[in-house]
């Protein structure tokens, strides 16, 4: 519809077209209301089922196929609207692979076996030759079921390509993240003040960061893993 409704504002001759149709017939629908009436059409038939089956006595004979015929509607509009999801899905994913500025793979973007299976923002960490975090970056990973790609994010939402590798290339070095609470002591060896704090473990670091209400992390130490008993 949406191609339809952009070729008609571009072609004048074919907006011309669809507005004589529509006046010349009996319901004077417009050809987008004629595109919209068959998805319309099922929650009317859903409805009016459910009602002729709520005056059906149960010994009645059509019961049967009354309820038979409601839960193959019911079936075939939760297809529907699930394969409308997806189609959404797909071009917002396509949306995504186009607005990235920078060659993504030899592939095609609009290659149809190309699936966005999820997408994270993260906070890239750079360390320093003393093995300290000495600088921090925000990236946004996507998730394809053939690539692991990792682009930034400006102020416009503009998504700039930084890597991007092939999954089978991928191993995970950080098995988990801790959520925990630092604990400071008081001279008594009582608990005087908890502290939020989010534990990274890498595969040669354990991290300490702090979060602020702006998911703003803020390095509080780190050490190798070698020195974690």
């Amino acid at each position: 519809m949406d191609v339809a409704r952009g070729e008609s504002k571009k072609k004048p001759a074919l907006a011309e077209f669809f507005k004589s149709r529509q006046n010349s017939s009996m319901d004077r629908l417009s050809f987008f209301g004629l595109m919209v009436k068959p998805v319309q059409r099922f929650p009317q038939f859903i409805l009016f089922l459910q009602d002729l089956l709520n005056h059906t006595g149960h010994g009645h004979p059509d019961r049967m196929s009354l309820q038979l015929a409601l839960t193959q509607l019911e079936s075939l509009a939760e297809l529907l609207n699930e394969r409308k999801r997806e189609a959404e899905q797909t071009q917002a994913f396509k949306d995504i692979l186009k607005s990235i500025s920078g060659k993504l793979s030899t592939r095609p973007l609009a290659d149809v076996h190309r699936v966005l299976l999820r997408q994270d923002d993260v906070t890239q960490l750079d360390m320093n030759q003393a093995g300290h975090v000495a600088k921090y970056k925000p990236r946004r990973l996507l998730l394809l079921n053939d690539l692991l790609v990792c682009v930034s994010v400006n102020e416009a939402s503009r998504l700039t390509l930084k890597w991007s590798c092939p999954i089978s290339d991928v191993q995970e070095i950080m098995k988990c993240k801790y959520f925990c609470h630092h604990q400071d002591m008081n001279q008594a060896g009582h608990v005087a003040k908890y502290k939020p704090r989010r534990l990274l473990l890498l595969n040669d670091l354990l991290v300490c960061v702090s979060v602020n209400e702006a998911s703003r992390l803020t390095l509080k130490w780190s050490c190798p893993i070698s020195d974690v008993q």
